[in-house]
Formats: structure tokens, sequence, C-alpha cells
């Protein structure tokens, strides 16, 4: 049998004797081209793109507790944006504190300013008897003398008549505060064995005091005044003491006089 020529020249090649063994045919795989297997179990086209395999859905986890201590790793909680309410009660809370600095601030000024006043005001004994000094706010009372049992005050052309009796009260008043202050007569109140009240009568202080009518004047600072208080008092009944005041609404001292 004979072997076709690959180059479809027959002639160049020598035809097979009888009787002689046939030559084997050419070899015509090269060194240089490697035989590649296909994979097993795989595509069986090397170049063919490899795809990950589908990984399953995650499963929802419920939502975190309110307060609870996330766990290590895991990414911090959104910040939530302070509510109406929230922002209410900062600017509430914003101007309580404000106003308590505003107060705060307010008292410590006026303690200064009137520190010392407030000091000699707490120093002055609130109880005192005839001819010694006692101070409320920025008036000092001195009572020098009481006289009782007199029926009329004035001169024959002007002049008052008591219902019962007159006790005249002869007062000093000095001004020792930094400020103009008006003695105010109505204020001033008298009190017998009975402990019954009496407030001093106006009318007659004006008669008692026509030379010199101070109670209706302002004593300025370091003015002092000598002038006199009118009590009209039941016939028999004496004053044993006085509540002088410096201010309307003050606490007064007392004047006892026996």
């Amino acid at each position: 049998m004979t072997t076709p020529d690959p180059t479809g020249n027959e002639s160049d090649r020598p035809r097979d004797q009888p009787g002689s063994t046939p030559s084997p045919p050419p070899d015509w795989s090269t060194p240089d081209t490697p035989a590649v297997a296909p994979q097993l179990g795989g595509n069986a086209t090397p170049d063919a793109p490899s795809y990950p395999e589908a990984q399953p859905p995650p499963t929802p986890q419920p939502p975190p507790h309110p307060g609870a201590t996330p766990p290590p790793g895991a990414p911090p909680p959104p910040e939530t944006a302070p509510t109406p309410r929230s922002t209410r009660l900062a600017l509430i809370l914003s101007l309580v504190a404000a106003l308590l600095f505003c107060c705060c601030t307010a008292a410590a000024v006026t303690l200064i300013l009137w520190g010392r006043t407030l000091l000699d005001d707490l120093n002055t004994p609130r109880s005192v008897g005839l001819n010694q000094p006692a101070r409320d706010g920025d008036l000092e009372f001195l009572v020098r003398q009481i006289d009782c049992g007199i029926g009329r005050i004035g001169d024959p052309v002007v002049h008052q008549q008591a219902v019962g009796q007159f006790c005249l009260v002869e007062l000093t008043i000095r001004n020792v505060g930094a400020q103009p202050v008006v003695f105010r007569e109505s204020l001033q109140k008298a009190y017998d064995r009975q402990q019954r009240q009496y407030r001093a009568d106006v009318g007659a202080g004006l008669v008692a005091n026509a030379d010199h009518p101070v109670f209706v004047s302002t004593l300025h600072p370091g003015t002092e005044v000598t002038s006199t208080l009118v009590y009209d008092l039941p016939p028999g009944s004496r004053i044993v003491r006085l509540e002088l005041h410096g201010a309307q609404g003050s606490k007064g001292v007392f004047v006892h006089t026996e």
C-alpha cells in the first residue's frame, strides 16, 4: 500500500518494493506545541470566563433596642435630628439659666452698694430708752422727753383742742444716709399701758410746729432737726412705748419711756 505524498508530488518519493516493510507515517506534531487537556468537571474551553458562586440573601436583623450597646465592629448609628420639642426645652433651659444669672448679678451689685447700710441696720439696737439714739433706715431718732395732760395747744388765734389729752413728744431726727429723706409723721405710733395703739395727730402737729414745720420738708444728708409729735390719748393714759419708722414698710425702732 502506498502512502500519499502530503506535498502532492508523488514522483519524488520512492515507491515501496514488493515484500518490504512499509515506512511509518510522518510525525506532524511540534515539540513547542504542548497538548492541553480539558479541565475535569469544568468548562471544556480554558479561556471561558468564570462567574462567582451565587450567595444566599442576608438574613434580616431586628432593629437594635434604644440604648443598647452596638456589637463590636458595627457601624455607628445614624445621627438623629433634634425634634422641635427638644429644641424648645433647650431654649427654655437657656432662658432660665440667663434669668438666674441676671438675678444673682443684681443681688451681688445690691449687696455691694447697700451692704454697709444693711450692716449698720443689723448692728443698730431695735429697742432703746429716752435720750438714746436708734436708727431705722437712713434716719436716726432720739426721743428727749414726753409731756402728757395738755388740753389745748397753739395760741388764742390758731389752736387745737384735745378730745382727751395731748401728749407731746420732743423728737430729734437726723439723716445719716446718702440721699434725701422725707420724714412722715403719720407712720409714727404710740402705745399706752393697755397696749392700745395711737397715731400721731397731723393737724395738731402742724399747730405745735407752726414756727418750724419740719414734718413737711425734706431732710438732706447730714441734716438734723428737733420738733414735736402730738398724740391725743384718753384722760389718765400715758405713752409707755413709741414705734418710729424712717420709711413706709421699714422694720422700725422701739423707744421705751418707762
